[in-house]
């Protein structure tokens, strides 16, 4: 199962977890088994969280499963990114992004 959710729908005014009847952003990123950041822009995805568990199944260590998915759209050469990477530390203390330089044009 897959959610799309923008950035700054899992903030409230202060930069607290937005929780509204009906939303809790904490229950979002708590329940998210894997959490991959899509670029507004490009519409590139990055894996934010999950990395482990994706792993086990492409090992074969656990059986291949439907996982519940967060896609969080954003901004990803803004602060939004550095957002969602705390967010998620904070939630689940790992955070699995790797960054991958892109090669330079010659």
């Amino acid at each position: 199962m897959q959610n799309v959710v923008p950035i700054n729908a899992l903030f409230d005014e202060s930069f607290g977890p937005n929780i509204q009847d009906g939303f809790d952003a904490r229950a979002l990123m708590r329940d998210a088994e894997v959490i991959v950041a899509v670029d507004v822009m490009s519409q590139k995805e990055s894996l934010v969280y999950g990395r482990k568990l994706l792993t086990e199944m492409h090992l074969g260590k656990i059986p291949w499963r439907d996982v519940w998915m967060l896609k969080v759209s954003l901004d990803t050469k803004s602060e939004e990114f550095t957002k969602l990477l705390l967010l998620v530390l904070a939630t689940k203390n790992v955070v699995d992004y790797r960054h991958h330089p892109t090669a330079a044009a010659s």
